[in-house]
């Protein structure tokens, strides 16, 4: 038995409609393969920030002290679980972009399945909305959720 390929259709996300791959003009793609490598990279830097403060705050909380000292101390917890929530955050995105990448739907808003303007993506590499369709979801990073961008 042959097996036939035929275009993949791209998840649109929201709205459940659907959009050719072919759709991604070819300086969104040019984009999303320059794009591939530095998003590997943020992600590896932030998982390595998150884990050497994680250590830091771990060390930290085997010395003893006084009233001030423990204050100190669960500030910087605190400091901690905040950034890590926010990188985390991004983490969560910048993977999102990679598998978008990898599938061929990187650069396709998943609201509309129009193509996300290359200015768009160098501004934001994890968009997955379009302008348009994220002034819609209420903010302007790329994703319907806050976060950093």
């Amino acid at each position: 038995m042959t097996k036939t390929t035929t275009s993949k259709p791209v998840a649109a996300g929201i709205a459940g409609k659907t959009a050719p791959a072919a759709n991604v003009p070819a300086s969104v793609a040019k984009v999303a393969k320059e794009k591939q490598l530095k998003l590997q990279e943020h992600a590896l830097l932030l998982k390595n920030q998150m884990s050497t403060t994680a250590a830091a705050v771990v060390a930290y909380q085997g010395t003893s002290g006084d009233d001030g000292d423990m204050s100190q101390q669960s500030e910087q917890e605190w400091l901690f679980l905040s950034q890590n929530r926010a990188n985390a955050k991004e983490l969560r995105l910048i993977e999102s972009a990679l598998r978008r990448i990898k599938d061929g739907s990187y650069g396709v808003c998943a609201h509309c399945g129009q193509a996300i303007s290359p200015r768009r993506l160098q501004a934001v590499p994890w968009a997955e909305y379009c302008v348009d369709c994220q002034d819609g979801h209420g903010n302007g990073n790329g994703n319907g959720n806050s976060a950093a961008a």
